[in-house]
């Protein structure tokens, strides 16, 4: 399977130019995401928050539960995963759903750091990830990445329209 992630705001784009044929779309709770998929598209809302805080929604075992429910329900061979920045939620589900297509945590992370260095996976994503496919992520991720997050997830601002993983051995 061919993994890219994004930022939301280049989906259309994205979706005409690399044509996946499966797409995993992350956004806050108050904002449904901005475009309609001709493919099939998993939705799921909740904040890019790494801790629970008072009125929002964190990352939850249900959420990585409907991501490895979509892909084996689907089997994408091109899977696209966006969020609003691209660099965190989209980012942390290109590494669990490699880590459940059997890619070892260590080289779904390097994978990521090379198509992206800016990269910054949701920690409580990936320890729920940690979770249900039985792998150690978090912790890997946590050697692998330089984290520069403030309160409303990765750094705001910043952005990354498109980037593939390279090629994936297992």
């Amino acid at each position: 399977m061919k993994i890219a992630f994004g930022s939301i705001d280049a989906i259309a784009d994205t979706v005409a130019r690399w044509k996946p044929d499966g797409v995993i779309a992350f956004h806050n709770p108050n904002f449904p995401p901005p475009f309609a998929s001709p493919v099939p598209l998993l939705s799921i809302a909740f904040h890019d928050d790494e801790r629970p805080r008072m009125g929002r929604t964190p990352p939850a075992h249900r959420h990585v539960a409907a991501i490895i429910a979509f892909i084996n329900q689907h089997q994408p061979s091109r899977l696209m995963c966006v969020c609003t920045a691209g660099l965190s939620r989209s980012v942390a589900a290109a590494i669990v759903v490699a880590v459940h297509s059997g890619v070892e945590p260590e080289a779904a992370c390097q994978a990521v750091l090379q198509a992206c260095n800016r990269a910054q996976p949701n920690r409580l994503l990936l320890g729920w990830g940690d979770y249900v496919l039985d792998k150690v992520i978090a912790p890997v991720a946590m050697k692998t990445f330089d984290y520069r997050r403030d309160t409303e997830g990765a750094v705001t601002g910043d952005r990354v329209p498109f980037a593939e993983l390279g090629e994936l051995s297992r």
